[in-house]
């Protein structure tokens, strides 16, 4: 996709499951985001929807790093994405170097996608 717009930082930064529905677009529209919260408010700046996502994780998981698992839910339009349906969830991510190999550590909290069936493979 190659888009910033998810939060950033050290530890967990993702504390809430956040889905993203990317939608195409005809390419002379220029890309936005609609959260399902706002009522069809488009966003087309991303550092908005960064800071949204911020916003929204700490009105309901707090300012002291909890995780919620009530999801944020965004549809992003743009005429460079397929239709897809991502789902970004809490976790933390370490990634070690060593010499000859790249070790990436994840660990993934305890979330309805990880623990349902139609969803695993």
């Amino acid at each position: 996709m190659g888009k910033d717009f998810l939060p950033r930082g050290k530890g967990i930064v993702t504390r809430r499951p956040i889905e993203i529905q990317l939608i195409n677009i005809p390419k002379e529209e220029k890309e936005y985001v609609v959260f399902s919260d706002h009522r069809g408010d488009r966003i087309y700046n991303l550092e908005d929807v960064r800071k949204e996502i911020d916003n929204m994780t700490e009105k309901l998981a707090g300012k002291m790093k909890a995780i919620s698992p009530v999801p944020i839910r965004l549809k992003f339009y743009s005429p460079n994405v397929v239709d897809l349906l991502i789902v970004d969830l809490p976790g933390m991510t370490k990634v070690l170097y060593y010499p000859n190999y790249l070790i990436v550590n994840s660990i993934v909290f305890r979330t309805p996608w990880v623990n349902n069936q139609k969803t695993s493979s």
